[in-house]
């Protein structure tokens, strides 16, 4: 029978654990290794599925144990595993995976960790704190393992996440919503260091506004953890970009959902990302201006190296910004908005919304960004560069909020309609750098011979001009002439 395991995981230094201990009121330590192999099909069908199958041995048993969920409410089936294996006719496992599957089933990573567990009252609540030190290992490769667990007995999820905020003054915890076997699967696949784009999150046939709304945002939340670990790991300028995206995606799906959860918190969350956000605007500049140089074959060593200093300044910035305790407590304070926000009280037509269809509040809120799209017209040669830059923002707005409710229509639809909205958002994007490449020869003010190269990067890139603006046109008429998604 399938329970519901509730719990916050955090990343840290090892060195942070016992600050972390010493914060807790725990009292009572209790202290073992844990080992456990996880299993998956060649092609990783479970991890896809999101789920995760795990054997774990020790202290005289075998437990199998199959979960399911992303963020911060799981599925979980727990049963004794045979003595040569797996139990492939356990029936969540059956639902999950064909007979076939299930017998390619193989061993795809193993966690071994030290696991330090204490019991704590909080509020009303029950609470086990669970300290992980180790390592996951898929053949040769291994990535190190500290953690820290909250996972709720009993009592309210608001005393998880008081706690939560108590220990995180303690000590810089930073919130996942990855657990041990996305971790191990990355591994395994040779992604761990790829820019998390999330998975579509698993909805019911016609799931209310409330239920769309957490599962789309917690999914949405957990690619921001991932991305911004990614940052601070050193891997700069994709990570930079695939965060924004994350981050531009979620703030999409708070407006369109806006009707229905605005709180006195909204706003403060809203802003809260948006500083992020700004605080790695001129790193995603540069690395889009340096790379463009690079693609276009234009060699400009003087005003290159003016060019990569700052931009290691403005990514070492953008880094400072998700390591700092504000952006931790930003998302925490997300986690706890989306799952236990006073936007589940509000009464009225918020009510009325969080209980009625999702897919109706989404369609609303994807006409009001199609209709602003719309709004300039198909003659993109005929719009200002003002008007073609606020066309850019829209199709983008328009992009990462039909990405993100994607799950509740037609995915063949979507995506083709995804895929004219890009090229357009590309080519509007090409003029848009061109004008973001001025400002930025400006800000550094180069002199000399890299003030000459500068022109000359400058000169080549509008060079095919005319080009962009006619591919933008063809592909906004492209746009317009087919029928949106959304509609049945």
């Amino acid at each position: 029978m399938a329970t519901r395991e509730i719990e916050l995981k955090f990343l840290c230094q090892p060195a942070d654990l016992e600050t972390v201990l010493a914060a807790s009121s725990g009292t009572v330590i209790r202290t073992k290794p844990l080992r456990a192999t996880y299993f998956d099909t060649p092609e990783l069908a479970l991890t896809k599925a999101q789920a995760s199958l795990r054997l774990r041995e020790g202290e005289g048993c075998r437990l199998q144990t199959l979960k399911r969920g992303t963020g911060l409410v799981r599925e979980e089936v727990e049963t004794p595993a045979p003595a040569d294996g797996l139990d492939l006719e356990l029936p969540a496992l059956r639902r999950m995976l064909g007979p076939k599957d299930r017998a390619r089933l193989q061993p795809i990573f193993s966690v071994t960790v030290t696991r330090r567990v204490t019991d704590i009252l909080y509020q009303g609540a029950s609470i086990e704190l669970a300290l992980d030190e180790g390592e996951v290992t898929s053949g040769d490769h291994r990535q190190a393992i500290c953690e820290v667990e909250l996972e709720l007995k009993s009592g309210p999820v608001s005393a998880l996440f008081g706690l939560a905020r108590d220990l995180s003054g303690a000590a810089p915890l930073y919130l996942s919503l990855e657990g041990k076997a996305v971790r191990g699967a990355a591994l395994h696949a040779g992604t761990e260091t790829k820019p998390r784009r999330g998975l579509a999150p698993h909805l019911p046939r016609h799931p209310s506004g409330q239920v769309a709304f957490q599962a789309v945002t917690q999914d949405l939340l957990g690619q921001i953890a991932a991305n911004s670990l990614l940052l601070r790991q050193g891997h700069g300028g994709e990570a930079i970009h695939a965060l924004r995206r994350s981050i531009r995606r979620l703030r999409c799906v708070l407006s369109a959902f806006r009707p229905m959860v605005e709180d006195e918190a909204f706003e403060a969350l809203q802003l809260g990302f948006k500083a992020v956000m700004a605080a790695s605007d001129a790193a995603r500049d540069l690395d889009v201006f340096a790379q463009d140089n690079a693609d276009l074959g234009l060699a400009a060593p003087n005003f290159g190296a003016q060019v990569e200093a700052a931009r290691a300044l403005a990514t070492a910035q953008a880094t400072a910004a998700v390591s700092d305790q504000v952006f931790r407590d930003l998302l925490l304070k997300a986690a706890a908005w989306i799952e236990t926000g006073s936007w589940l009280a509000l009464e009225g037509k918020a009510r009325l919304r969080r209980a009625g269809p999702a897919r109706d509040l989404a369609v609303r809120a994807l006409m009001r960004r199609w209709h602003r799209t719309l709004k300039p017209g198909p003659k993109v040669s005929d719009l200002s560069p003002p008007d073609r830059h606020s066309l850019r923002l829209e199709g983008k707005k328009l992009r990462y909020a039909l990405e993100a409710v994607a799950p509740l229509f037609d995915g063949r639809r979507c995506g083709a309609f995804l895929r004219r909205l890009k090229v357009l958002q590309d080519e509007l994007g090409h003029l848009n750098d061109q004008a973001v490449a001025h400002r930025i020869v400006e800000r550094l003010n180069p002199k000399g011979v890299a003030r000459v190269e500068a022109r000359r990067l400058l000169k080549a890139r509008e060079a095919n001009s005319r080009k962009i603006l006619k591919r933008a046109e063809n592909a906004m008429q492209m746009l317009v002439s087919r029928a949106v998604p959304w509609e049945t």
